[in-house]
């Protein structure tokens, strides 16, 4: 290997590494978030969403079921459902922008919204 050929490797893993640190850095979300919870597809609560330490548990209640969902600081989860299949509480935590847990039996559903539209870049 020549030091022609060394220099091509390090050239083409700077790259990857600066184009990997340029995406993250777009589609991560410095705005402010919004929590929206749907109840058959209709708004029931916006929240505006900080990032202090206080956990909020939110109740929402159906002629579907009840959930509970938990927000700790910019962290939203559900925390808990009466539906059979607990999916939507396994879905686990989401925290940017565009990131939805949707709870099928009791129809509901609970995404975070930015102000700015964010461009999808990444599929997670």
């Amino acid at each position: 290997m020549t030091k022609w050929d060394k220099l091509l490797i390090v050239v083409i893993v700077l790259c990857s590494v600066i184009g990997m640190m340029w995406t993250t850095k777009i589609t991560s979300n410095s705005d402010h978030l919004y929590l929206i919870i749907e109840i058959d597809g209709e708004e029931y609560k916006k929240l505006s969403i900080d990032d202090g330490t206080k956990t909020k548990l939110i109740p929402v209640d159906t002629k579907y079921g009840h959930n509970l969902v938990k927000v700790e600081g910019e962290k939203v989860s559900m925390y808990e459902s009466t539906c059979k299949n607990h999916l939507c509480i396994q879905m686990g935590t989401i925290s940017k922008a565009n990131q939805v847990i949707v709870c099928i039996p009791n129809r509901v559903s609970v995404k975070l919204v930015s102000n700015k539209s964010n461009i999808d870049v990444l599929s997670y």
